[in-house]
């Protein structure tokens, strides 16, 4: 839920105080940050605990002191140009609109409400695949820690596709987006059914088989 809602300041952010040259990479830098917390997040905790619940207070503390950080920046560092740079940030100082009008405006679009619904719909699933990926490891002799790096497989084979596709669109434009999200589905599409075979009918998968399968489907759904 916290994700979801970093994603969209994610986008308010770049279009209110950055040039429209200069959002496109922004915005790809704001959400993908966001998933590399996400993947150590997976990580850190499993290296702290080592399979020993009494190190879970000292995890706990290592989150606090994370979560700190940026609240302690955001609270005494106050900054923005007196100038807006984009023209977002200048209409809106005069802009009557309120929350509710602008929503009406947005929903009216075919366009908005059908990109909300697709992108809402891959981002729920990729968030869910870890802990589908726990259920089914389960059973298997696998540490938390191996647990923990096949996690990070995932999302680190998924952050290096995506950043090259943003690289891609930023230098050639939107022309081939629609495909590059096509196949970027597809090989998710495929690799999600491939892990469901194998969770279901290879008896005791090894670590490195998981996390193949892992990182292929990262590179669909986290790259998408």
């Amino acid at each position: 839920l916290m994700a979801t809602t970093l994603f969209g300041f994610a986008n308010i952010v770049p279009d209110r105080w950055f040039a429209t040259s200069e959002r496109f990479v922004v915005n790809t830098l704001s959400v993908f940050t966001n998933y590399v917390g996400w993947a150590l997040g997976t990580l850190i905790p499993c290296i702290i605990i080592q399979n020993n619940a009494d190190n879970m207070p000292k995890n706990t503390l290592f989150q606090a002191y994370i979560i700190t950080i940026p609240f302690i920046l955001a609270v005494f560092i106050k900054e923005k140009p007196k100038v807006p740079p984009s023209y977002s940030a200048l209409v809106k100082q005069t802009d009557e609109k309120g929350f509710l009008e602008e929503m009406r405006i947005l929903l009216k679009s075919p366009q908005f409400v059908g990109g909300s619904l697709c992108f809402g719909m891959v981002l729920g699933l990729s968030n869910s695949i870890p802990t589908t990926n726990s259920i089914y490891m389960a059973p298997l002799k696998l540490s938390d820690l191996e647990q923990g790096y096949i996690t990070l497989g995932y999302v680190v084979a998924g952050l290096i596709p995506g950043l090259l596709g943003a690289w891609w669109i930023d230098r050639k434009g939107l022309k081939d987006c629609d495909f590059l999200l096509r196949c970027l589905l597809t090989i998710s599409l495929v690799s999600l059914a491939a892990l469901g075979i194998v969770f279901t009918y290879v008896e005791d998968p090894s670590m490195f088989l998981i996390l193949v399968y892992n990182c292929v489907l990262g590179i669909g759904l986290i790259g998408f």
